[in-house]
């Protein structure tokens, strides 16, 4: 907004808020917007302009496949860097720790005699 809509307003209005329906209206019917969701539902690994690609194949105008994957709450979909752990690999691997830690205390008692000296 320009400096001079917003001084208009406050002279007019008394306030610099936005008036509701200020905003473009939507390009897309609440069908095709149901029909963009189940589309990135069902292939979830495929990039925004392969979307739009496909997605230009039944709407009517062009519009940004990204900001409406946003606008719906979908984001950008990524791969496990690792598998979530079970209960059991949890358990086993708090054991293990267990027995490092007496590990590492018992090697802190260790005297080695075949230190060389070097001068």
């Amino acid at each position: 907004m320009t400096v001079s809509i917003i001084w208009n307003r406050w002279v007019q209005d008394g306030s610099m808020e936005r008036h509701n329906g200020s905003q473009w209206p939507p390009i897309t019917s609440s069908r095709e917007d149901g029909h963009v969701s189940r589309l990135t539902l069902m292939n979830p690994a495929t990039t925004s302009q392969g979307m739009s690609e496909e997605w230009e194949t039944f709407a009517r105008q062009h519009v940004s496949a990204g900001r409406r994957f946003l606008q719906q709450g979908h984001s950008a979909w990524r791969p496990w860097l690792r598998l979530h752990l079970k209960l059991y690999h949890k358990q086993e691997r708090l054991k293990r720790c267990d027995q490092r830690r007496i590990w590492t205390h018992e090697w802190k008692d260790v005297v080695f005699s075949d230190e060389s000296r070097f001068c």
